[in-house]
């Protein structure tokens, strides 16, 4: 049986964006855990998107 696993942050209303984890394992059955809050920041610049291209996924177009 195999199980994956997915850490990803996802928006909360009340406190910007939690760190969940997801493990499905192979009889089909998932579970849902938050881990803590984070906030993730655009990546702009040299090693990312050029200053003014990055858009927060709070904000959506």
């Amino acid at each position: 049986m195999c199980t994956t696993r997915l850490v990803m942050p996802v928006a909360d209303k009340h406190q910007g964006q939690m760190l969940v984890r997801v493990v499905r394992a192979g009889n089909g059955h998932d579970t849902t855990e938050s881990l803590e809050p984070v906030r993730f920041v655009p990546l702009i610049g040299a090693p990312g998107w050029p200053q003014g291209d990055a858009q927060s996924p709070a904000d959506p177009p």
